[in-house]
């Protein structure tokens, strides 16, 4: 690896291995089907990996940018834990040449390993410079994250998405170096805690240094926030304590970042709440603004949730693995493991998880809270709406009396019309001496004739008139309709289904942010099913808020049976409804 800017460097380590563990949601289900994605079981000699999806697999070829890994399987315990090597064949920038051969470890308790020896860096072999070495886990970490990306079920991938925000790529590890020697050899590690450049440059491995610890047996460890430098060289005698250190440290930095996420999603509740306090009343789109942002951070608190009970089970696998390793060791693996902190650190990540479950339970609590209010106000919002339709409807029935009353009128007026033609008719008659000629022979008794002919004409043209607009409007409008006011949930993707399969002659949609009012109107075809006519039937559809309104059924023949029409209107309406209704 070449590094082209001039550094200054202090701290030389001696044949330096890099451990760069996390902690991850896993299971027995998702390492057994990681064994089965890595061909554990068939003995492959190797398996490339990669994100990328083979857009053509009826080809023999697969042809892609040098952006996969290739994995080789060392052990493996199907529901337990996968040990593999894995050569690492990602793009460098221009000018860098990088050999990069992982070890990595995967246990159902969540623990991810990847380790490997830094041979040679900047064409120095056996020794790294601390300067190099940050560099060197700058590009490690982000090679893991990309490796995991590709091993990761889809479930995984969703909890880890939720957890760092869709940033899951740049998420923090925790890095443990273990070298055989350090340069300078100073007479304690307390010595390199100068509060100056020695300790800079410890703190752009380690984070933040918080404790410095001399081993009896020579050994140096110093402990920072997001790593530990461990120089020893009785490695392999401390290698089983240093596994669990790191799993213990990998909980308590996933702790860190899961109160980080948790408290986002306490803010985001909080603005929701903020939202219905300032704007709930004057907004009419607020329930649907509302229904979107819980979604969400509803989804996020389960997702939340099932991390865990995952990071619950992690915790009690590595008390009983405490237990057990310290109870075996020697004196010496026990000093380690005091200079460590291993019990300390421990300690404070259980306390954490145990604090953090009250926390992500106060969460879901307070989603369902906000889920409440949101159906409230949506209740409340659709009163208004129902209660104004009624309005409406009380306004509709009034002006429907009044145009009954004017047709009344109209009729009367009507009548008196035909009078006045029947005797504008006679005078007419009288005029030209009509009636003189054919009825003045019959004296007194013919006066009574021409006023019956005027009664009968009178008659005749009255009659005449209202059939002729009797037809007319039986040529425009219905004469019998019958409206069923449901104000029932339904099923909106059945409604639109239903709807695609009618003529639709008439749509008029009216939206204002709480509702989304749907006029649908068609003609019937089919005789058969509405008692011998072709009526025009029209449905009213609340599609925001899956509801239908009213359905009105609009006939020519007003003799219809009215129970026989609602049974059919109900029957017909009865597959797009919600649950059980009261309609019958």
């Amino acid at each position: 690896m070449a590094v082209r800017d001039k550094l200054e460097e202090l701290i030389f380590l001696k044949k330096p291995t890099v451990i760069i563990s996390e902690w991850m949601p896993w299971g027995n289900n998702q390492i057994a089907a990681l064994n089965r994605k890595l061909g554990s079981m068939e003995r492959l000699k190797s398996t490339l990996m990669t994100a990328l999806v083979d857009e053509f697999p009826e080809q023999s070829i697969f042809e892609s940018d040098p952006v996969h890994s290739d994995v080789v399987v060392k052990d493996f315990e199907l529901t337990q834990f996968v040990e593999f090597r894995c050569k690492v064949d990602y793009p460098e920038a221009a000018g860098i040449t990088q050999v990069e051969e992982f070890a990595a470890h995967i246990h159902e308790q969540g623990l991810v390993v990847f380790a490997l020896d830094l041979n040679e860096v900047e064409g120095r072999k056996g020794i790294v410079s601390l300067d190099h070495l940050t560099r060197v886990n700058a590009d490690l970490l982000m090679d893991s994250s990309q490796i995991m990306d590709t091993l990761l079920a889809h479930s995984q991938l969703r909890m880890m998405d939720v957890m760092f925000r869709g940033k899951s790529r740049n998420r923090g590890k925790f890095v443990l170096v273990v070298s055989e020697g350090i340069t300078p050899r100073k007479s304690k590690a307390s010595s390199y805690a100068d509060q100056e450049d020695y300790q800079n440059e410890l703190e752009q491995v380690v984070g933040t240094l918080e404790t410095t610890e001399t081993v009896s047996d020579g050994s140096y460890i110093f402990i920072g926030d997001l790593g530990v430098i461990v120089v020893t060289k009785s490695f392999s005698t401390h290698e089983e304590v240093l596994g669990l250190y790191a799993l213990v440290r990998s909980l308590d930095m996933f702790m860190n970042q899961y109160f980080s996420r948790l408290w986002l999603g306490w803010d985001d509740s909080l603005q929701i709440r903020q939202m219905f306090l300032h704007k709930a009343d004057r907004d009419p789109t607020m329930v649907a603004q509302a229904k979107t942002a819980l979604s969400k951070v509803g989804a996020d608190a389960v997702v939340l949730e099932a991390l865990m009970k995952f990071l619950t089970e992690s915790i009690v696998y590595t008390r009983e693995q405490i237990t057990r390793i310290l109870k075996k060791s020697s004196t010496k693996q026990k000093e380690f493991a005091r200079k460590l902190h291993l019990q300390m650190f421990f300690d404070r990540v259980e306390t954490r998880i145990d604090d953090a479950e009250k926390v992500v339970e106060g969460l879901k609590r307070e989603v369902e809270g906000l889920q409440g209010l949101v159906t409230t106000l949506g209740e409340k919002q659709m009163k208004r709406v129902y209660d104004t339709l009624q309005d409406s409807s009380r306004a509709t029935e009034e002006m429907l009396a009044s145009s009954e009353r004017g047709a009344v009128a109209l009729n009367i007026i009507e009548i008196i019309l035909a009078g006045t033609i029947a005797f504008d008719v006679i005078e007419t008659m009288n005029t030209i001496g009509f009636l003189d000629t054919v009825f003045g022979g019959f004296g007194s008794t013919g006066t009574f004739i021409i006023f019956g002919a005027t009664m009968l004409i009178w008659l005749g043209v009255a009659i005449g008139l209202y059939k002729f607009m009797e037809y007319l409007t039986s040529r425009h409008e219905p004469l019998f309709s019958m409206q069923l006011r449901l104000e029932a949930p339904c099923h909106i993707d059945r409604l639109e289904k239903y709807l695609a399969t009618k003529d639709i002659t008439t749509l008029i949609t009216k939206q204002d942010g709480i509702t989304d009012a749907t006029k649908a109107s068609w003609e019937e075809e089919d005789k058969s099913k509405w008692l011998g006519e072709k009526p025009k039937l029209s449905i009213v559809y609340d599609g925001l808020n899956g509801y239908i309104l009213t359905i009105v059924a609009e006939f020519k023949n007003p003799n219809i049976d009215r129970e026989e029409l609602r049974r059919v209107l109900l029957k017909e309406i009865k597959p797009l409804l919600k649950g059980p209704n009261n309609f019958s």
